[in-house]
């Protein structure tokens, strides 16, 4: 039987990655089971149900992007995939505010190809923004990914980056994000063409 083609947008052509700060977290992560509780100077920039990076812990369970809840102005809390029996003994985290994809199901496909752009515009972005890219390989849920940078854009004006990612047939489920530009929004996309089982 013949393959077949398909497309999926995973990030809409001209979503708007809008500006965010990076934020650091001033005391270690706490956690209760498998809900996170992590603290900050502020978190008067989050709301919740926000999809945040959170990254340096010194236990990978903490690391990735979450949806988190604002549970105070000071701490937020996120669920994480396993209780790792400790809590963080690092005392510098980061938290970034990420505009996430929708994930691409290759369970049945052969593998795909992803165009992802990012666009600067009139006004150049006070830091460079990042795409991330997430592999699941055992669900579908959001804690099931494990997330790395892909690529960077830069902070000239009106600039374009952009670039192909191939995704092997292996791969269960695929996502990307994108975050850390500031002072001004960048329109970002990740279009794919995937080959399906038939």
């Amino acid at each position: 039987m013949a393959a077949t083609k398909a497309a999926a947008t995973i990030i809409a052509f001209g979503t708007s990655s809008p500006a965010f700060t990076q934020l650091s977290s001033n005391a270690a992560t706490t956690r209760s089971g498998t809900t996170a509780t992590l603290t900050m100077a502020s978190t008067s920039t989050l709301a919740t149900n926000d999809y945040c990076l959170i990254q340096g812990h010194d236990l990978a369970e903490y690391n990735g992007i979450f949806q988190i809840t604002v549970a105070s102005g000071t701490t937020i809390t996120y669920t994480i995939k396993a209780d790792p029996g400790a809590s963080s003994g690092t005392t510098v985290m980061t938290v970034d505010k990420v505009v996430l994809g929708t994930a691409l199901d290759m369970t049945t496909d052969y593998g795909a190809q992803v165009v992802i752009g990012l666009q600067n515009g009139n006004s150049a972005p006070g830091v460079a923004p990042q795409v991330w890219k997430g592999i699941a390989s055992t669900g579908s849920a959001l804690v099931d990914y494990r997330w790395s940078q892909l690529f960077a854009g830069d902070t000239t004006a009106k600039s374009f980056n952009q670039m192909t990612d191939v995704i092997p047939m292996e791969s269960m489920y695929v996502n990307y994000a994108v975050c850390r530009n500031t002072t001004n929004a960048v329109d970002c996309y990740a279009l794919a063409s995937h080959v399906t089982a038939g």
